[in-house]
């Protein structure tokens, strides 16, 4: 199961946020912290996925279409039964939830990304 729970979320992490795309460093929901939780469920039909979903603000109009990427992404997967996204109504996402690999990359200017120490 673990298995299944590294590809789902490597999958998700291809569901792109646009504001991070905006600024020129897009990053997808996992490594975004936008995934609260996720559970997997095995059955003899498959694996059922459970995404609680957080947004960054009240005013984030990308929830559905993260949810239909998510489900998209998914259910196209082998051995993925069901996949449902429900959208977490406490707005508590903040910057420290983004993965450190992400954050530490927002803190070099455009210029230095990718170049390793001389």
């Amino acid at each position: 199961m673990n298995d299944y729970v590294s590809r789902v979320e490597a999958e998700l992490d291809l569901v792109v946020d646009p504001c991070s795309a905006g600024i020129g460093m897009p990053v997808g929901l996992v490594s975004m912290g936008l995934i609260k939780k996720l559970t997997l469920k095995d059955s003899p039909e498959g694996i059922d996925v459970h995404i609680l979903l957080r947004l960054t603000s009240p005013c984030c109009m990308m929830a559905p279409s993260f949810a239909t990427q998510a489900e998209e992404r998914l259910t196209a997967m082998q051995g993925i039964r069901s996949v449902e996204v429900e959208i977490d109504p406490a707005i508590d996402w903040v910057p420290s939830m983004m993965r450190q690999s992400y954050r530490d990359t927002l803190s070099q200017p455009a210029f230095m990304r990718g170049i390793q120490s001389l």
